[in-house]
């Protein structure tokens, strides 16, 4: 956990939006949706294994919605490691955990292609229950 702490120390400390706990980078605000990035980890301690995702808080609890996806890293041991960490996870909280401040929003995001690397739920029209949520939440459940 020290070598995550250090890593990301140039994000969090730069970032008013950014804290970390433990092993995540929570991105705040938190309100509806749950954004972060954690590190898995490995066997191998020089390799990270960074994962962002997002959930939403309002979902019902027997359905497990999540959209994730893990940023492409090197190891620690590479000579630019820190330099291009900082900037692949910057560039993730900025585009892919972007804020989602409406439902229309959240709408767009989930209904969209799976990025390359993503897991999770992607796609809205895949699970009946959670769609029907936010179709109802948009008004345009019939």
């Amino acid at each position: 956990m020290a070598e995550i702490k250090r890593w990301t120390r140039p994000i969090w400390e730069s970032r008013k939006d950014v804290v970390l706990r433990q092993r995540t980078l929570t991105v705040l605000p938190f309100s509806h949706v749950h954004r972060d990035i954690f590190f898995i980890g490995s066997a191998d301690r020089t390799n990270p294994c960074p994962q962002w995702g997002f959930r939403p808080v309002f979902t019902p609890a027997t359905l497990r919605a999540e959209w994730f996806g893990l940023i492409p890293t090197g190891h620690s041991t590479d000579a630019d490691f820190g330099t291009s960490l900082v900037a692949q996870l910057t560039t993730c909280i900025d585009k892919d955990l972007a804020p989602i401040t409406s439902v229309e929003d959240f709408y767009r995001v989930t209904s969209g292609q799976r990025p390359p690397g993503a897991g999770g739920l992607w796609q809205l029209s895949r699970n009946g229950e959670f769609h029907a949520v936010v179709l109802a939440a948009l008004g345009r459940l019939e």
